[in-house]
């Protein structure tokens, strides 16, 4: 995400923090939105954005009841296959959507690169 690294005094602050405090909110947030994504959707089946973390097809059931049948992952295609190849759902398969924002930055390098190979041949 490009974020620069936290200052000594995040540090010190992290330190702090009640790590079982923590973790214990970070569960019941994730239990409500797996809860309010069944509501919303009326069904177990919903789509999921993720950031390589492939873990997260493997305990979606146990802990959520959920199963990510949609998958818009960060334009890093080893992440999907991947989560394929492990088949977390048997035989349900796992959709790739497609960002438009990850496209556009596919195409704007790839029309960059033959602009410039473009420009070498002119010369």
């Amino acid at each position: 995400m490009n974020l620069p690294t936290p200052s000594q005094r995040f540090n010190k602050k992290k330190s702090g923090l009640d790590t079982a405090a923590v973790e214990t909110v970070a569960t019941v947030s994730m239990q409500i939105a797996a809860k309010q994504a069944k509501d919303v959707s009326g069904h177990s089946y919903i789509p999921v954005a993720i950031d390589g973390a492939i873990e997260i097809f493997q305990r979606s059931e146990s802990l959520h009841g959920l199963r990510y049948t949609k998958f818009l992952g960060d334009g890093d295609a080893r992440v999907y296959k991947a989560v394929n190849k492990m088949q977390p759902y048997g035989y349900i398969g796992i959709e790739k959507l497609e960002c438009v924002g990850f496209v556009k930055k596919w195409v704007g390098t790839r029309l960059q690169a033959l602009k410039l190979k473009m420009k070498g041949k002119k010369n």
